[in-house]
Formats: structure tokens, C-alpha cells, sequence
């Protein structure tokens, strides 16, 4: 039997990953994710009517629009889809980069360390995290494309590249500096057997430039609070508040790679080590590692206070993959008879890499599993009560949770767009304003309108006859009228 093909082997890996993705993020969940977070139900309350050029991140925003217009499970599946192809496109640039074949077994043993972090599981469910995928999505298909056309001197990949890197910095400004730093690698490298004559080369490098100074000047402009405080941190908002301190940097840096994703850490640091010592030929790739490695951390480094452990899967595959890869070129260089102990080698370390990371892991899933169970019981409340609540045009709330739900912080858009109540307004009746539920100011981009007031508790029953969902912690509750809490001495 001939042995696959690159295109195959690609192909092959793509599929492995994916199995080992939903395996390990929704099996112990027990169900597919369900909106939790102010940014969750504002992704799928959105639909294509709301795409425009004005967002502060245009093409993120637009994508995220596309699909979720249709239902929210699209909403996810893009999401999984996303982190999947992240991830295996960086597994393919390494090995390219380093010219090795990575056998299934290392495959496999990359997928269930990268997948078994606390930040994978953030991405297969939080939805607010988009942005990033979608940027680093393209900032990846930038980089491949890069590398084809270095190597094959073909202008079309160069296109592909700066079209690619254009849709990624207007995602996100998170993956500006890797397309930048890995043309300096391939300059320095001089490798490449193409035609492309260097003038051609020199201008896509001028060009990537332009537009990561481009994007730049852009969000500085449209004030987005990710950019602006580099600019003017005087003006910046309380969380993206900059700190350039050796001190601050270093603390930063300390807590978004060591502290929060240890195992990866030491897995990159023994394959980097071990690859710079024995593959000389390989240095000047490893320092280009290391320094988009860097170069992702550091958006987040600069701003502390917005410090996470979801942040980690920007640079989580890359730490893995270079650990992936010295295994590899390892492998390649044993004797056929000893390649089935290295892969049965490779696996028990993944295997026991992935079960140090689970208890960290397992706290956030099982709090996730609790809030899901919530927010499962407040939209099930509330089409319990559809066909009586549409007879009304307002309608009021009592005992939302603080912890979020469809109406918190936001807009009426998912209740509203995607559960049948197009004409509906809510009050929500609270002792006092809270973190979620204040008064929101209208949008001047989406083209839906504020429908949620905010009103104090103690006003609840002068309002007679206006149906009120009197909602429980868990989420469950039921349909009364506002006269009934004057009865109730309420």
C-alpha cells in the first residue's frame, strides 16, 4: 500500500483533531453549549441585519452576524470549527518550517495536550472569544500563504497572504507582528527555489507592513479601548489601562505563560532546547518561534487587569507544536524498528500531560455545566409562557440573575430575534441598578432598538395588570401580575 500523501496526511490530521476536540470539550459537558454570557447571547441575538462597515472590528463582526443569523448551534459550531483549524494550521506551518513529517501518533499527542487546557474549553464555549479565532484564523492562512509563495515564487499566494493578513488585522489587532516576524525569518533564511524576483518579495514585506500600521491608525481612531490606550492611556478605559514596567511586563509574562499553561511551557522549552542543540540548521526557525511567541503574549502583557486563562490558546498550539515537532524529527531519525516505542512513547506523555491539566480544567466546566443548567431553565420559562406573553406588549421580570441570561447588559436581541417575541418590551424590576441591569444606551450601529427598561422593585405594583415572569435562582418561575405583589406585601 502507497503511503499517503502530504494532502492526505493533512487531511487526515485535520479530521483526528476534530475528533479529539469535541471529544474532550463536550462529552463532559453532556450536552451541546447554550448561551451563559452577556457576550454569548449578544453573538446569537445578532443576525445579518446587523452587518455593516462601522463596527470597531469589521470583519469579525460581520462574521459573526453571518452565523448567527441562522441559530445558535452555528454560532458553535463555527467556534469549534475555529479553534480546531487554528490549531492544526500551526501544527502544518511547523512542520513545514522545520521540514518534518509528523507521524498520527504525535498528531494525536498534540491534540490531547492543547486540547485538554482550560482555554480550549473557553473557546468551544464562550462566544465572546470569536474575535481572536477569526483573527488568528486568517493571520495563519496569511502565513501558509506566505510560505507556498516564498517557496514557489508565485504572485497569486503573495495575494492570498496580504488579503489574508488585511481580513486578520481588521478582526482583530492581536496577530499583527507573526506575518511581519516571519518574513524577516525568510528573508534571513534565503530559502525558496521560486521565480519571484526580490523586488517582488520586498514588496509584499512593505506591504504587510502598511497594513499592520494601517490597522493600527484605524482602531486608534475609532477609539476601540484594545488600541487606544497605547495612543492615549490617559483617556483609556480601566481595563485596557497599559503598563510597559519591566516589572509589569515581566509579571505579565510570567502569569500568561508559565503560571497559566505550565505543562505546554515545559513541553515547548525541552522539544526547543533539544531541536537547538541537536539541529543546528534549525536555530535561526527556533528564535522565530520563540519570537511569535512573544509576539502573541504581548498585546495581553501590556493591559494586566484584563489578565486570563482563556487568553492562552493564542500561543497554547504553538508550544505544543514545537514540542510536537523536535518529537518528530526525533522519530524520523530512529530505525524503523524502534518508531512503534517512540510513538507508544509520545502518547503516554501526552496522555499524562493531559490528565495533570484536567483538575484545573474541571472546575470551570462543572460551574459552566451549573450556569447552563440556569440559563437552560430561564429561556424554558419563558416559552412555557410565549402564547400568553405575546398577547402583551410589555411585559415584566423579577429575580434575574446577576450571574447573566438573556437579558442582562444588553439588549433584548436573542429573546426577541430568536425565541418569537419580536414586538416585545421588558421592564426588569430591580431594588437598584446593577452590573446587569441598567439603563443601555441605544446602538448607533445595530439597526434593532432598545427594548428593556430597567425600573425600581419598589414601583412594581402600580403597574396593575402588566404580566410578570417572577423568576427563581435556578431559573424556573412563574407568570403572575403586578397587582399580586401589593397583595403580597411586596
Amino acid at each position: 500500500m502507497n503511503a499517503p500523501t502530504g494532502s492526505v496526511r493533512a487531511i487526515l490530521a485535520l479530521f483526528v483533531l476534530a475528533a479529539i476536540f469535541l471529544a474532550i470539550q463536550y462529552l463532559p459537558l453532556g450536552t451541546w453549549p447554550h448561551p451563559v454570557a452577556v457576550d454569548d447571547y449578544t453573538n446569537v441575538g445578532s443576525s445579518i441585519a446587523d452587518m455593516s462597515t462601522r463596527w470597531k472590528r469589521p470583519v469579525s463582526a460581520n462574521l459573526i452576524f453571518f452565523f448567527a443569523h441562522y441559530a445558535p448551534v452555528s454560532s458553535y459550531a463555527f467556534m469549534a470549527a475555529l479553534a480546531v483549524l487554528n490549531a492544526a494550521m500551526v501544527l502544518w506551518l511547523l512542520a513545514r518550517v522545520f521540514a518534518v513529517r509528523v507521524p498520527l501518533a504525535v498528531v494525536v499527542a498534540f491534540g490531547l495536550v492543547t486540547f485538554s487546557h482550560v482555554s480550549a474549553f473557553s473557546h468551544a464555549t464562550f462566544l465572546g472569544l470569536l474575535t481572536n479565532l477569526i483573527s488568528h484564523f486568517f493571520g495563519l492562512v496569511s502565513l501558509l500563504a506566505l510560505w507556498v509563495g516564498w517557496q514557489a515564487g508565485h504572485a497569486r499566494w503573495f495575494a492570498v497572504a496580504l488579503l489574508a493578513f488585511g481580513l486578520s488585522a481588521f478582526a482583530k489587532e492581536d496577530f499583527l507582528l507573526p506575518p511581519l516576524l516571519f518574513v524577516a525569518l525568510l528573508v534571513v533564511q534565503r530559502r525558496g527555489t521560486g521565480v519571484a524576483p526580490g523586488p517582488m518579495r520586498w514588496t509584499v514585506a512593505a506591504a504587510l507592513l502598511v497594513i499592520a500600521v494601517g490597522s493600527l491608525a484605524w482602531h486608534a481612531f475609532d477609539r476601540n479601548p484594545f488600541v487606544a490606550g497605547l495612543f492615549s492611556p490617559e483617556t483609556s478605559p480601566a481595563p485596557y489601562v497599559v503598563d510597559f514596567s519591566a516589572s509589569g511586563l515581566s509579571r505579565s509574562f510570567w502569569r500568561l505563560l508559565v503560571e497559566f499553561a505550565p505543562w505546554s511551557c515545559a513541553v515547548a522549552a525541552v522539544g526547543w532546547v533539544a531541536m537547538f542543540a541537536r539541529l543546528p540548521e534549525r536555530r535561526l526557525a527556533l528564535l522565530w518561534v520563540a519570537a511569535v511567541v512573544l509576539a502573541l503574549v504581548l498585546p495581553y502583557a501590556i493591559i494586566p487587569r484584563t489578565i486570563v486563562p482563556p487568553r492562552v490558546y493564542a500561543w497554547l498550539p504553538w508550544l505544543v507544536g514545537i514540542g510536537a515537532v523536535a518529537w518528530a524529527a526525533m522519530h524520523m531519525a530512529l530505525p524503523a524498528r524502534r518508531r512503534l516505542a517512540s510513538s507508544w512513547a509520545v502518547l503516554a506523555l501526552a496522555l499524562l500531560v493531559a490528565w495533570l491539566q484536567w483538575p484545573p480544567r474541571m472546575a470551570p466546566v462543572a460551574e459552566y455545566v451549573k450556569q447552563v443548567g440556569q440559563n437552560r431553565a430561564t429561556v424554558q420559562t419563558l416559552l412555557a409562557h410565549r402564547e400568553d406573553l405575546v398577547q402583551h406588549p410589555v411585559v415584566g421580570l423579577v429575580g434575574l440573575s446577576e450571574s447573566g441570561g438573556p437579558w442582562c447588559a444588553q439588549d433584548a436581541f436573542y429573546v426577541n430575534s430568536k425565541l418569537g417575541f419580536q414586538a416585545q418590551r421588558w421592564l426588569v424590576f430591580v431594588p437598584a441598578p446593577t452590573r446587569c441591569y441598567t439603563q443601555q444606551p441605544r446602538s448607533v450601529v445595530r439597526k434593532q432598538g432598545i427594548n428593556i427598561g430597567v425600573e425600581d422593585l419598589a414601583t412594581l405594583c402600580d403597574y396593575g395588570d402588566l404580566p410578570v415572569l417572577e423568576y427563581q435562582p435556578d431559573g424556573t418561575g412563574r407568570l403572575r401580575r403586578a397587582s399580586e405583589f401589593c397583595a403580597a406585601g411586596r
